[in-house]
């Protein structure tokens, strides 16, 4: 007769931090993001993306997206050096930016997210309290990026 072993009453539990595969999919709101690889066309005869989706991504915004990949987005500075020279202004506005403190910032090239600058742009929307009396007032620009 085998020997008898005493089992422990504190068993560990197995637990799978993978979300069920339902949970995985995209909803409607959220798709087509996120997405595998940026600057790829969205797809718009997938079945998930709405017509219109005040929530999210519709067709119309998905559109638009595609037409902005064709754009080539390049970085910006808030001042352009040779245009200022060109005008002869040059140095009084560096010396004004310098006073100011922020001749670093207006002279310099920024990191460029060229994908979140196209989800902005295509998402990018100007709604009012009042559709009768607009004005600045009352408006908000809305977006979405992901």
């Amino acid at each position: 007769m085998t020997p008898h072993t005493k089992q422990s009453a504190n068993k560990t539990r197995k637990t799978n931090n993978t979300p069920p595969q339902r949970a995985q999919q995209p909803n409607s709101a959220s798709y087509p993001w996120p997405r595998e690889q940026e600057d790829e066309p969205i797809n718009l005869d997938d079945p998930m993306l709405l017509y219109f989706n005040c929530e999210g991504w519709d067709k119309e915004t998905a559109s638009r997206y595609n037409t902005l990949l064709k754009a080539e987005i390049l970085p910006t500075r808030f001042c352009h050096a040779e245009t200022l020279v060109e005008l002869g202004i040059d140095e009084d506005v560096f010396k004004t930016l310098q006073a100011m403190g922020i001749a670093p910032l207006c002279y310099a090239t920024h990191e460029l997210y060229p994908d979140f600058v196209r989800q902005v742009l295509a998402t990018a929307t100007i709604s009012y309290e009042d559709f009768s009396a607009p004005s600045y007032a009352n408006c908000s620009f809305s977006f979405m990026a992901d």
